[in-house]
Parts: structure tokens; C-alpha cells; sequence
């Protein structure tokens, strides 16, 4: 696809609230990773509209990655960037807003969704030791070698997870604050920070004194909002880490712009990758 661009549209998985965004970029062949050591990359970076129609794909106001080949030098089209988007600034908020990660561990709940995934992997790339949640223990097998997993279907998550965490842990970012908060606090180092980007409940009630007297701070992230300066450091940090090869994101599937709701089908009945909807030129 070298001379159409690309929309990814999210990863259904371990979203308990999700809306449907299109992220643009330079297309890929399905099955492709996007983890490319040579990534030669320019961001322009800026915001993609909250939601989507089911049966309409928005087009500006969205992230361009254009990548360069090295070794020849023509301009090629990458799915990095329609892997990335919004995803990708949030995940980078929620492991680095608080600060830099080196020597921390930091536990990323619901690792196999899309902000999830990049999360874990920002955080490794970052220096931290990354701990990771999914729902199942079937789905343990799926979770890439990025550190430890713990599915929150075993008898005492919290006890596994303070296994491999015996001080706490110093970052939680976090995709389903009413579901998991409780275990959040419960394996928490004092100082932490829960990055919660995501909730199932609306309202979400906790433990107030445990949480104070270990002095946690709750941040929440409204990705619409972010500060331009925080947006700018996100696009050079995927950027950056997306050249060191850091970053890794599985494509279910590429199919053309006509078939976008079959393309936010596929998402919803749970694809294991982002899905690619091609813009021709």
C-alpha cells in the first residue's frame, strides 16, 4: 500500500468503555507487525475527534507518522502511525505524566488492549520493570515477553501480583478504575500513582484512609484535553521509541475505506488486532 493511506480503528479487548476512533496513517499488509528498528520518523501531532459514526471515517485532526527507509531512501508507507494515534498519546500520558519510570515498576491493567499494550511497552522502553493484568488465564499465553503477567481470574490477583512486586508498585495504569481500584491500593507502593483512563461504573467508590495513608495520588486522563505541550512530548517519545524498535503493534486486518462498518464490526467481535481501513491517494 504504498500510495494510499490507512485508518486503524481500535482493539476491542479489555475495554470496558471504548469509543471508536480513527487513527490516519500509511498502510501495512495484514498480519504485519509494526516494529521497525530503522524508523526514520516526523510526527504531526494533533487530536482525532472523540467518536465515530459507525458508518463514517473522519479524516483531518488526526496523527501522520511518515517513516523512511534508510537503505534506499524512498518514502514508504508504514502502519506504525495508524497503530498509534490516540492509543498511543495516552498510554504515553499514563506511564509518563507523573514523571520518568527508570528503576519503578509499573502495572498495566488490561496489557492486551490497545492503550494497554503500548502502555507496557513505553514503560519497558522507559527503564521499568513492568508488571501486567489480563481478564483470563487462558489469555496469559497471549501477553508478549514485555514482564510478568497476572490474570485477575486467579483466586488473589493482589497476592500474585505482590509476588513479583514485594515494596509495591509505583505506577498503575489502569483501564477499569471501578473494577480494579481496591486491588489497585492493595498492591500500591506508598507515593503511587494510578493513571486511570477508563472506568466500568461511573461512579467508583474506594477505600479512602488506606489510600490516603499511603499517600496515592489518582490521575485521571481525558485524552480530548491533554495539554499541547504533553501531545508534542508524546509524538516525540513514540517517535523516539518507535525507532529503537521498541514498539510492536499486531494488524488484524486491512480492508478499504467502503467497508468501515464492517471494519467497526470486526473490532467489536473481538478482534486480537487493530483494524486498517485504506484511503487511496
Amino acid at each position: 500500500m504504498r500510495n494510499g493511506n490507512a485508518v486503524a480503528l481500535g482493539v476491542a479487548r479489555d475495554r470496558p468503555q471504548r469509543t471508536k476512533r480513527a487513527i490516519r496513517n500509511k498502510g501495512r499488509q495484514p498480519g504485519d507487525g509494526c516494529n521497525h528498528p530503522g524508523l526514520h520518523a516526523s510526527v504531526r501531532n494533533e487530536m482525532a475527534q472523540p467518536r465515530l459514526d459507525k458508518n463514517a471515517v473522519r479524516r483531518p485532526d488526526l496523527i501522520r507518522v511518515q517513516s523512511r527507509n534508510r537503505q534506499d531512501g524512498e518514502l514508504r508507507v508504514r502502519g506504525v502511525g495508524a497503530c498509534l494515534g490516540i492509543p498511543g498519546i495516552t498510554a504515553h500520558r499514563a506511564v509518563f505524566g507523573d514523571g520518568p519510570v527508570r528503576g519503578q515498576t509499573v502495572l498495566v491493567q488490561g496489557v492486551l488492549g490497545g492503550v494497554g499494550s503500548l502502555a507496557a511497552q513505553l514503560a519497558r522502553w522507559g527503564g521499568a520493570t513492568v508488571i501486567s493484568t489480563v481478564r483470563r488465564r487462558g489469555d496469559l499465553g497471549q501477553v508478549p515477553a514485555w514482564g510478568q503477567a497476572v490474570a485477575l481470574d486467579e483466586p488473589d490477583p493482589a497476592r500474585a501480583i505482590q509476588a513479583l512486586a514485594p515494596g509495591g508498585v509505583n505506577r498503575i495504569i489502569e483501564v477499569a478504575f471501578s473494577d480494579n481500584v481496591d486491588l489497585d491500593a492493595a498492591v500500591a507502593a506508598n507515593q503511587a500513582v494510578i493513571a486511570a483512563y477508563a472506568t466500568r461504573q461511573d461512579r467508583s467508590g474506594f477505600a479512602f484512609w488506606p489510600m490516603l495513608f499511603d499517600n496515592i495520588t489518582i490521575r485521571l486522563l481525558g485524552s480530548d484535553d491533554f495539554l499541547a505541550a504533553a501531545k508534542q512530548q508524546a509524538a516525540a517519545d513514540l517517535t523516539a521509541a518507535a525507532r529503537a524498535g521498541a514498539l510492536s503493534v499486531t494488524v488484524d486486518a486491512l480492508l478499504p475505506l467502503e467497508q468501515a462498518a464492517q471494519a467497526h464490526d470486526r473490532v467489536d467481535q473481538g478482534a486480537r488486532g487493530r483494524v486498517l481501513l485504506t484511503i487511496p491517494e
